[in-house]
């Protein structure tokens, strides 16, 4: 998140498989595994494909888990206040990505651990702030 100007306060990190699902895929990768698909971008007005727009879609199978960090600044005051709404929303997600019409990118979202100035959270607490 942020601009080309200013960087934003927080940061998301790629998301990986879960050690678990890791343990499953790599003995077996034809049964879970991540389908890279290739496709191309079109001039609709010249109707041929677009130079150096040949792209890579990497899906998930149904099932994997992927774990992440969200992690950053907010400010003081209004810090629990922030992180209750960021947890809220993050739990409300359920597309994601620019294929969200083609249902690649379902979703959900179930935080593990919620830390605030490295003090464990309740997600309840945090969301009777709101």
């Amino acid at each position: 998140f942020g601009s080309s100007q200013q960087s934003g306060r927080l940061v998301f990190a790629d998301a990986h498989l879960t050690e678990a699902d890791s343990q499953i895929v790599e003995p077996q990768p034809t049964l879970l595994t991540l389908e890279q698909r290739a496709h191309v971008a079109i001039s609709r007005v010249r109707r041929s494909a677009l130079a150096q727009m040949l792209m890579h879609l990497e899906v998930a199978a149904p099932g994997l888990q992927l774990i992440t960090e969200v992690h950053g600044w907010l400010p003081r005051k209004r810090a629990s206040h922030g992180l209750a709404l960021l947890t809220a929303a993050i739990c409300l997600l359920r597309q994601i990505g620019g294929h969200k019409g083609r249902g690649l990118g379902n979703v959900h979202i179930r935080p593990q651990s919620v830390l605030l100035d490295n003090q464990p959270q309740q997600l309840h607490d945090l969301w009777e702030l709101l």
